[in-house]
Formats: structure tokens, C-alpha cells, sequence
């Protein structure tokens, strides 16, 4: 759908609004992708590239700066209110 035109969100609103079954067969599809995005899933995907990083980072990283101490960290990703 053009997100510049509201004329045919508030017809597809409509539409779904007018079929219960075409209303939840959107929900589910949307719950389907909203799952797919959860932090549950993404944080996998999240760690591997900040590790990733890591790695080419130091691999940048001139003899100086190889011989530093690592700066101190916190746990990645810990999910607040866990």
C-alpha cells in the first residue's frame, strides 16, 4: 500500500473491518512477522555481528593499540527487567 495515500488505507481498513475472517488472517500474519523480529530471535543475530566487529576491529588495530587493555565491558544485551 503507498504510505502517501490515505484514501486507500481507510478503504482497506474498511474491507477488513467488513470481514472478520480477512481481519484475522492479517493478525496472524502480523503476529507471524512481529515473532520473527523478537528480541528472542534477533539477539543471536545481534551478538554474531558485534563479534564480528570486534574481530575486524582488532584486526585494524595497530601493535599500540593490540597491546592495551581491553576496556571493561557490561554483559551485551541483557534484556532490562531481567
Amino acid at each position: 500500500m503507498p504510505p502517501d495515500d490515505p484514501r486507500r488505507l481507510a478503504e482497506t481498513l474498511s474491507e477488513l473491518i467488513a470481514s472478520p475472517a480477512r481481519y484475522r488472517a492479517a493478525s496472524e500474519r502480523n503476529l507471524a512477522t512481529a515473532r520473527e523480529h523478537s528480541f528472542e530471535t534477533i539477539r543471536p543475530v545481534i551478538l554474531s555481528f558485534h563479534q564480528t566487529l570486534r574481530e575486524v576491529t582488532a584486526a585494524a588495530a595497530t601493535p599500540a593499540q593490540r597491546r592495551a587493555r581491553p576496556r571493561e565491558t557490561a554483559e551485551p544485551f541483557v534484556r532490562p527487567g531481567r
